[in-house]
């Protein structure tokens, strides 16, 4: 998945319940951190609560994101 360009329009809908999040599912995130994101998704929550980002850069890597730092999905 390529990068999105500035001015892209991106829909979504509010989630509610985290833990059915499917695995490479791409998800607009407000994380305290880093405000407003759009990742793709690995979930760890009920295992290891947190979910793993994959930036749809191929250029940035992996990285978890703990449960207590997401504010809604």
């Amino acid at each position: 998945m390529l990068p999105l360009s500035d001015g892209a329009i991106v829909f979504g809908e509010y989630l509610k319940n985290w833990t059915l999040i499917k695995n490479d599912t791409t998800c607009i995130v407000l994380t305290k951190n880093e405000g407003v994101v759009l990742k793709l998704a690995f979930n760890y929550l009920k295992d290891k609560y947190l979910l793993i980002f994959k930036s749809t850069n191929n250029l940035f890597h992996l990285y978890p994101v703990c449960l207590e730092d997401i504010a809604e999905i």
